[in-house]
């Protein structure tokens, strides 16, 4: 009966959402993790998205009746995710044109708190394969493994990285990093990226009062870049702002960090 009406429920997305979800196989059953194998997501409209992924495996186990009732109140304990290729549209003719609420300081808050609800307090990823897409920019990740649990250290592993943004064109082989999960927020460090330029801290916030927000510190030939990226809300729209700050960098290098021609 849940497996019945969990298919009822996605079925019955309407479409001016935009949105496309299809599930091959779906196990529901109370006390045992949620399993979802071949998941396919996709935004319909607006047409320009280019959001598409698939997933082999998203499996979901959830927290004991007393933990969320009588500790933490956390629901989830740990999220898989396996075999994950896909790209991620995050352009501004690509971002659904659905109205967002405006919210009160106070009902951001709210909102945070009971994310953080539902963010589980372990997360694995596995041979994940993605594509995220900006204004002017792409990212591209091959061959992702990470483990980020909250009450330990852990390890990302890239096989590929390629960062297009404007004229910077970096390519990163072999790339690992040293990764925390703590409060709704995904931490990465020491990232080297080449030859005296390394990712120090990034992270990825997703109970930032309001919006999701990723933070990033980059050493560069003995300076920084910093930079800032908030997911919000403008006049009942989604809304992207964006800072880059830049200390100490001498100019000789610029054209090299930039992969000028």
């Amino acid at each position: 009966a849940l497996v019945w009406g969990a298919r009822k429920a996605i079925d019955a997305l309407p479409p001016k959402l935009g949105l496309r979800l299809e599930v091959g196989t779906l196990r529901l059953h109370l006390f045992h993790p949620i399993e979802l194998r071949d998941v396919h997501f996709e935004v319909t409209n607006p047409p320009a998205s280019r959001t598409d992924a698939r997933a082999a495996l998203i499996a979901l186990r959830m927290n004991s009746l007393a933990e969320i009732f009588f500790g933490d109140g956390r629901v989830f304990r740990d999220l898989v995710v396996e075999g994950l290729h896909g790209t991620f549209d995050f352009r501004k003719p690509a971002l659904i044109p659905q109205p967002m609420p405006s919210f009160t300081r106070e009902q951001q808050e709210q909102v945070a708190a009971l994310t953080l609800r539902f963010l589980p307090k372990k997360l694995d990823l596995g041979n994940c394969d993605a594509v995220f897409l900006a204004d002017g920019q792409s990212y591209t990740i091959t061959g992702l493994n990470g483990h980020f649990d909250e009450a330990a250290s852990g390890v990302l592993r890239i096989d590929k990285a390629l960062i297009e943004a404007g004229s910077i064109h970096q390519e990163i082989l072999h790339g690992q990093a040293v990764t925390a999960w703590k409060d709704g927020a995904m931490y990465l460090s020491d990232l080297r990226l080449r030859d005296q330029i390394a990712v120090r801290d990034f992270v990825a916030n997703f109970v930032n009062i309001g919006g999701v927000s990723l933070d990033w510190e980059l050493g560069a030939y003995g300076g920084t870049v910093r930079g800032n990226v908030v997911f919000g809300e403008e006049n009942h729209q989604p809304a992207i702002d964006a800072s880059v700050a830049i200390v100490n960098l001498p100019l000789k290098p610029i054209p090299d960090l930039i992969a000028l021609p």
